[in-house]
């Protein structure tokens, strides 16, 4: 008889731990995990955010996402910007084998998209939405979903 031992995250199996970090707001009640913001190290609410290139100010130049993630060990982590047709249309970040070494309520990552596309050409201004993709390591389905998914509200991107 095969008997494949569960690694255990406070009494339940890692594969129930969800990616992204409850505690991270709880203890931190003015952020929202993930939030939409508009730039590197702003915090704040996940709020819908206009990535303006027409203009001069270099400040909304860039939309970033904050985001803590709980799970012990990613497989694969990635940033996509979407369409309104949920299309892929860049992949600004896609990270492989990331760990959590921080404790709870802390350790936030910021990614950001500057409104080109994977092949570095400009996408068209539109509406858009940051997607993250947590790809669980040691997933296993039949105790929780292998991959998690979170989408921002919308990124309106004027040319």
């Amino acid at each position: 008889m095969h008997h494949r031992q569960r690694l255990l995250h406070q009494d339940r199996p890692y594969d129930a731990v969800p990616a992204v970090n409850p505690t991270f707001s709880q203890i931190n009640t003015t952020l929202d995990n993930p939030a939409l913001r508009p730039a590197y190290f702003s915090f704040g609410k996940n709020e819908p955010q206009t990535l303006d290139l027409a203009n001069d100010s270099t400040a909304d130049d860039t939309v970033q996402v904050m985001v803590s993630y709980q799970y012990p060990l990613l497989r694969r982590l990635r940033l996509q910007m979407v369409d309104r047709r949920g299309r892929t249309v860049a992949t600004p970040y896609d990270g492989h084998w990331i760990s959590r070494n921080d404790g709870a309520g802390t350790g936030m990552a910021f990614y950001g998209w500057d409104g080109t596309r994977t092949d570095g050409t400009p996408a068209p201004g539109g509406t858009y939405h940051l997607r993250l993709v947590f790809d669980k390591a040691m997933g296993d389905a039949d105790l929780a979903p292998p991959t998690e998914t979170w989408t921002s509200p919308e990124v309106t991107l004027v040319r």
